[in-house]
């Protein structure tokens, strides 16, 4: 297997949803603000969230955003990640539609891929059933 770029590694974290649930904890920042993970939903590797940032102080109004986390087996069983917020155009489309919902956009085009891979998901699946497009 080549490299993979900008892989985190969880040393001794022997299970995807071991994974998951590190990636799934609040993270109190030495500030006191907390970043939580609003929902979550795992497609084949890639583990979908909608991330929100309460700011400490209230200085700023909080912050929502999604992100895409392909989850890597690595090595004797450790497991790691690569992430890919929405603003860097995640390379899958599999984002769950009820997500883009939840966060403000910032890549629209990225959005527009994201609302065609569903849109064909929905066409390939009338097709296998037998339904005809008119």
């Amino acid at each position: 297997m080549g490299r993979i770029e900008n892989l985190h590694i969880y040393p001794n974290t022997t299970s995807k949803e071991a994974l998951m649930d590190s990636l799934a904890r609040p993270i109190e920042a030495e500030n006191g603000s907390i970043f939580t993970l609003c929902c979550e939903l795992v497609r084949d590797y890639v583990f979908w969230c909608v991330h929100r940032v309460e700011w400490r102080p209230k200085t700023e109004p909080s912050v929502t955003w999604i992100a895409s986390y392909t989850l890597h087996q690595v090595g004797d069983g450790d497991w790691g990640f690569t992430a890919e917020p929405e603003l860097a155009f995640p390379s899958s489309l599999s984002c769950p539609m009820e997500f883009l919902k939840l966060a403000p956009v910032v890549n629209e085009e990225w959005r527009k891929q994201v609302y065609q891979y569903h849109a064909d998901e929905i066409l390939e699946e009338l097709l296998r059933n037998g339904n005809k497009p008119n």
